[in-house]
């Protein structure tokens, strides 16, 4: 029995739409499922543990990378998976559908079904922080600030409301001041941004950490020295292609794990969750803790 876990907001409210059709693909082939739908933020979760508890072979999210990261939070408990022989299946409905892309899963929705009817899974690292979790990135500085002025306003201007933000930012954001502690290493200083990441993209497809594997058992975090508004209008554009890796003022670090601290409150961005954060935050990566079909 194959479960969809369906967000029906997602997608300016294509979610029900695609487990529909999804739904049809499957009558034609003869194949059983069961379609749940959320109804709160963080429903998904509780969705998942309740498709186990009857028995799923599959589960599949059918949302953006919010509903993906709830309904995957449904499989843990602390840095175990509760169901390892469940597979894990997306189909693609949000305003970014990053975390797809470094699986290589179709945006499309007959072709993200085809994946999941073939069912060759991944074992797929999850990132845990604190009590909670983070499937693709957590980021903090100013591309937390244009992810959640994007929120705020997707249902305005869509897919390109991640675009208008950072238009937006660009000339209004102040640099953060953070402690990372990582590897025995202390660095203290204000910051243009950090990015803790699984994956590779964020923000609609901006390739953040070109390098990121999300089979590797590391954390590849990223972090940008603190720029004027000048510079980080030049630097934009060379993430959207992966090609600010070379630049001096942008750093890369693989670890297990680490800890950011800061002196107030900041945003921040967990695969397109805004959370708010003062002190401490430590990541851990749990390794191979999904069954991720792709």
């Amino acid at each position: 029995m194959i479960y969809f876990i369906v967000n029906p907001a997602a997608g300016n409210g294509r979610g029900e739409a695609a487990a529909n059709r999804a739904g049809k693909l499957l009558n034609e082939k003869g194949i059983d499922y069961k379609i749940l739908f959320t109804k709160e933020p963080y429903h998904a979760a509780e969705l998942t543990r309740k498709a186990i508890g009857e028995g799923a072979k599959t589960i599949v999210a059918v949302g953006g990378d919010g509903t993906l990261l709830e309904a995957a939070q449904g499989f843990m408990d602390g840095n175990e998976n509760i169901a390892p022989h469940i597979n894990f299946g997306i189909i693609p409905v949000g305003s970014g559908n990053d975390f797809i892309k470094s699986l290589h899963i179709p945006k499309d929705i007959d072709g993200a079904v085809e994946v999941i009817l073939r069912g060759r899974s991944k074992k797929t690292d999850i990132l845990k922080y604190n009590e909670g979790y983070c499937l693709n990135i957590g980021c903090i500085g100013i591309d937390s600030e244009i992810a959640y002025l994007a929120s705020k306003t997707k249902n305005i201007w869509g897919k390109f409301s991640y675009i208008v933000s950072v238009l937006r930012n660009i000339f209004t954001y102040k640099c953060i001041r953070a402690k990372i502690k990582i590897d025995g290493m202390t660095l203290e200083q204000k910051f243009t941004l950090i990015a803790v990441c699984n994956g590779k993209y964020y923000g609609g497809g901006f390739k953040i950490t070109p390098m990121s594997q999300v089979n590797d058992g590391y954390i590849t975090l990223c972090y940008v020295d603190a720029l004027m508004f000048l510079k980080i209008l030049l630097i934009f554009p060379l993430v959207a292609f992966g090609m600010h890796k070379d630049l001096k003022i942008v750093h890369f670090k693989n670890c297990k794990e680490l800890t950011l601290e800061f002196d107030r409150e900041y945003k921040f961005n967990i695969d397109g969750n805004v959370i708010y954060t003062d002190g401490k935050v430590k990541f851990e990566v749990i390794k191979e803790a999904l069954n991720i079909i792709c």
